[in-house]
């Protein structure tokens, strides 16, 4: 509306939205993200975006840099966990060893999306362990 977006859950000031492989939810991933990210960034004349929760965003691109900037460092440190055969939720106890049960719903998610994406370039490569479990290896 005007120079406002609305953007729901997608831009927010204080968090980054939930995250799910696009295996799961066609249209969702990480690259999507990105992608929306871009097309949202290219929007002319939006001097301020409200989410869905957590006040205004007074520059959205700014906000837009900083969720596009912790994503990349979100994979680079999936990458940097992935040390061995790992499955998603190995993964997810290396980055998060201090995880509540209740955080590990949406952050199994997102590891999966982050997991996927990496898939997808060719930095993980997935696997089957004979008891049918996935696992990823850094390619």
């Amino acid at each position: 509306m005007d120079d406002v977006l609305l953007s729901a859950d997608h831009l927010l000031p204080l968090n980054s939205p939930p995250l799910m492989p696009a295996r799961f939810l066609p249209g969702s991933g990480v690259a999507a993200f990105l992608h929306s990210l871009d097309r949202v960034e290219a929007l002319d004349g939006v001097n301020l975006a409200l989410g869905g929760h957590d006040g205004p965003m007074r520059d959205p691109r700014a906000r837009i840099r900083a969720l596009r900037s912790r994503t990349h460092e979100k994979l680079d440190g999936l990458l940097a966990a992935c040390t061995h055969p790992m499955t998603i939720q190995d993964l997810l106890l290396a980055l998060h060893p201090r995880l509540r049960s209740i955080q590990a719903v949406l952050l199994l998610d997102q590891t999966a999306a982050l997991a996927e994406y990496l898939a997808g370039t060719g930095a993980l490569r997935e696997s089957t362990r004979e008891d049918g479990a996935a696992l990823l290896t850094r390619a």
